[in-house]
């Protein structure tokens, strides 16, 4: 089952038929909604981020699936990459910074304050609040 995006394009086209030929129809509903948020059209047409394509995108969606799926309550992850094609099958121009971790007063301005100290400037920021219900696994 294909999630309607309000923006269609091709890309997010084949995103969603990667999905649902890659996983059960549970799990590619989830990745589905996972994805309108990460890739959300108007984001990706501020960020230019047409030139992206649907198996970068795929590998960089289950980049962060995966490591939702990892993280314990309370604990904070933090990555810092290049995407390579190679090792996290998929590929961006920009280095990624991901923090995955419980919601906080001003930690997007924080870390972002942070990276302009640090003289580094931002292509694109993703901070969509999941609300998630863990089973025993």
């Amino acid at each position: 089952m294909a999630l309607n995006f309000a923006h269609h394009s091709s890309v997010t086209t084949d995103l969603q038929a990667l999905i649902s030929a890659r996983h059960p129809a549970d799990e590619a509903i989830q990745l589905q909604r996972l994805g309108s948020h990460v890739f959300h059209p108007q984001a990706d047409e501020v960020a230019g981020e047409s030139a992206m394509t649907a198996e970068d995108r795929y590998g960089a969606l289950l980049d962060i699936w995966h490591n939702l799926q990892q993280r314990a309550p309370q604990q904070t992850l933090i990555r810092a990459y290049n995407p390579d094609s190679q090792q996290d099958h998929w590929h961006n121009s920009h280095s990624v910074i991901e923090i995955v971790m419980d919601d906080m007063p001003f930690i997007v301005a924080s870390c972002a304050t942070e990276l302009a100290r640090q003289g580094l400037s931002i292509h694109r920021q993703i901070y969509p609040i999941y609300r998630v219900q863990r089973d025993d696994q």
